[in-house]
């Protein structure tokens, strides 16, 4: 199904709502949906036409780094996810297609219904010529092979994810969150070491230290020549060797603390 036009979004949305008892339950996946495709949806018609159907749960939006992974439309029939393939899948969709080697690939030049074909040049489309019969066919064109190579690889993609980890990737937003799943439900005795959550007083005791810690200045005055900077914190990566800690934590001795200050030239 494809839309074209200074409506199209409208008349997605509409056709969306108007097929909930169908589409309730699936997941619509774009490519860099969290910085383009979504925030144009919204911006054009969700957000600011009161006379949407369609509204935004706000328990299930989750942002990160200045992108949404996740949001959902629902009315009151059911609800959509929208999340981000580029996010579980972090590469252009040009060398995914040709990696996954999926019939659809991106395209860069399109054949016009009268048989002439045309390069692809986003930079000279614009509110003026959209409607022009060689901009419509071919942008049409390009996005639903767009479409097609995003869903193929998406395909390919979680018929492997679920046969090794026996995981559905429409339940995880990026590639993290994969990998934790997967650690969780096929390496991890949940039940021999359950996981232990902080309490509200210990949560917020640890992340007072999340503030910051000493930063001193190793020298002083105009120095000409160049200077490197060392991230102190990022030694802690050789920490991930050893064995993670478990159990309930317990805060360190005053006497203790001293110790390990004066000895290690820093605050734990």
């Amino acid at each position: 199904k494809s839309w074209y036009g200074f409506n199209c979004v409208k008349n997605m949305i509409d056709y969306l709502h108007n097929n909930m008892d169908f589409f309730a339950g699936y997941t619509i996946y774009a490519h860099n949906n969290g910085k383009f495709d979504m925030i144009q949806l919204f911006k054009d018609y969700v957000l600011t036409d009161t006379e949407c159907p369609l509204k935004i749960n706000p328990d299930k939006l989750i942002p990160l780094n200045g992108a949404y992974i996740g949001v959902s439309l629902y009315n009151e029939v059911g609800e959509i996810d929208f999340k981000d393939s580029l996010k579980m899948l972090p590469s252009t969709l040009d060398k995914l297609g040709k990696e996954f080697n999926v019939p659809h690939k991106k395209l860069d030049k399109v054949v016009l219904p009268d048989g002439r074909e045309v390069e692809i040049d986003h930079n000279q489309v614009n509110i003026d010529n959209v409607r022009e019969y060689d901009i419509r066919h071919s942008q049409q064109e390009y996005c639903e092979w767009d479409s097609m190579c995003l869903l193929e690889i998406l395909e390919i993609f979680s018929k492997d994810v679920y046969e090794a980890t026996g995981l559905n990737i429409t339940d995880c937003f990026t590639g993290a969150s994969l990998s934790k799943k997967h650690y969780y439900k096929n390496f991890y005795d949940k039940f021999k070491y359950p996981i232990y959550h902080l309490t509200k007083a210990n949560d917020k005791f640890i992340r007072n230290s999340y503030y910051g810690g000493r930063n001193e200045a190793h020298y002083i005055g105009k120095y000409n020549n160049k200077v490197y900077y060392y991230d102190f914190t990022s030694l802690y990566p050789s920490e991930g060797r050893l064995r993670l800690p478990y159990g309930t934590p317990q805060k360190i001795a005053e006497q203790l603390l001293e110790h390990f200050t004066n000895h290690r030239g820093r605050s734990l």
